[in-house]
């Protein structure tokens, strides 16, 4: 559950105005005064007033009691500065043991990013500005969508548009399934077998009318993995659900690591694809940051902590992501995001800057990434692809990266962090 700021204690600013030491000196002269005048008047004519006695009635009593009516308001309000201080030390050490907690991060043990049949990633050329979506004509030719897809076989006229796509999506579907796999094999049998692995698979393949579980089990099989379980969640885990794992309490439903697999694709001919849209696959392989440190795992990047909140509160969403992720701003240059309308883009820019974030410009590289626009929607895989995009190219670039996606009414931003090595590490 992500963490309630307003739960939080609040430290206390405005401390207690000091009392006028020009005014208590006054009342304490007054009171000297007043005090050896009454002591004069009421002293007997027959006492004699050349004795110790009488000295200490007149000075010592008066300057006594005027100096403990003068102290009592400066003690009281030393006792409240006092209890004030120690008030927002004790906030102080909540709201960083909170932070210290919500800073935990998911370690990155591998991760695989496609959206082109090019061999290898795409990602850097994307942030290049080397790919962008473009309008292209669909196989059978009937229509031109500004979408992007997988390898399409030519279309032969004549041919049956749901045949077409079955079998381009039964070649595509367990062909990237390999590809992604065979690239993280090392990763995934790294995992010890007394540490669980779960597979969260999340496909959206429109004609694809065979066992999807099946054909993935039958491709993790012929590259000889590792065993692992299926995740049966209900629902399609989005980046939230990585703000429920790192709460989880420690046990079977925590201590576990997750290969994430999603994949997207779409009708070519029986539909035109959605405009904007891109089949994209994601694989991403994660585990809690303490359970790796205990397994002695090789983390490649961190993934922090989402922090949700409605487009109006970006900047203090920001804000809370920049610490939680554990950067300064001037560490952040790329901004992955994806899901904003223009207004939503343009106050995710304005709280970027109003951070003081300086974003790359005019550069090879740029540091303004917006996903949907480059590459496309990835549909059901939105959700990570920026993520995955943002970790792929934090690697290579060597620097946080902030990932942001914008979903239904709320704003998920977060930061990904690469592992760096010095030359001593990686020669181990």
């Amino acid at each position: 559950m992500a963490l309630d700021i307003d739960s939080l204690p609040r430290r206390i600013e405005a401390e207690p105005l000091r009392p006028s030491l020009l005014v208590w000196s006054l009342v304490f002269v007054a009171c000297v005064v007043a005090g050896s005048t009454i002591v004069l008047v009421t002293w007997p004519k027959h006492a004699p007033a050349a004795t110790p006695v009488f000295w200490v009635a007149v000075v010592i009593v008066p300057v006594t009691l005027a100096a403990i009516t003068v102290l009592l308001p400066f003690r009281a309000h030393a006792g409240k500065l006092r209890a004030i201080r120690s008030w927002n030390s004790r906030c102080d050490h909540q709201i960083a043991r909170a932070h210290e907690w919500e800073s935990r991060p998911v370690a990155l043990l591998g991760g695989v990013c496609r959206f082109s049949s090019e061999k290898g990633s795409q990602v850097a050329k994307v942030a290049a500005g080397d790919i962008k979506l473009a309008p292209q004509q669909t196989p059978d030719r009937a229509a031109t969508v500004a979408a992007r897809w997988f390898r399409a076989p030519e279309f032969v006229v004549g041919t049956d548009p749901r045949e077409y796509d079955l079998e381009r999506q039964r070649v595509i579907l367990p062909g990237v399934l390999f590809v992604m796999l065979d690239e993280l094999r090392e990763h995934i049998n790294a995992v010890p077998a007394d540490l669980p692995l779960r597979v969260a698979l999340i496909v959206d393949a429109p004609s694809f009318d065979d066992g999807i579980r099946d054909h993935f089990t039958t491709v993790w099989k012929n590259l000889a993995l590792r065993a692992f379980t299926f995740d049966d969640a209900a629902a399609v885990p989005g980046l939230t659900s990585l703000d429920s794992w790192l709460d989880t309490p420690a046990g079977t439903e925590r201590d576990h690591a997750t290969l994430l697999v999603a994949v997207q694709l779409h009708d070519l001919v029986v539909q035109s694809p959605p405009p904007g849209s891109a089949e994209a696959a994601i694989a991403l392989l994660m585990v809690p940051q303490d359970i790796a440190e205990r397994y002695r795992l090789t983390a490649l990047a961190q993934v922090h902590r989402p922090r949700q909140g409605t487009v109006a509160a970006l900047s203090v969403t920001l804000s809370l992501a920049l610490k939680w992720g554990g950067v300064r701003p001037a560490d952040v240059h790329h901004v992955w995001y994806a899901g904003f309308d223009k207004v939503g883009q343009e106050a995710l820019l304005a709280a970027i800057r109003a951070e003081k974030i300086a974003l790359v410009e005019g550069q090879q590289v740029s540091g303004e990434l917006n996903v949907d626009r480059l590459v496309g929607d990835a549909g059901i895989a939105a959700d990570w692809f920026a993520l995955a995009c943002a970790l792929d190219f934090a690697q290579s670039f060597g620097a946080p990266q902030m990932v942001a996606r914008h979903s239904g009414t709320t704003s998920a931003l977060m930061i990904a962090r690469p592992v760096l090595r010095t030359p001593v590490q990686t020669s181990l």
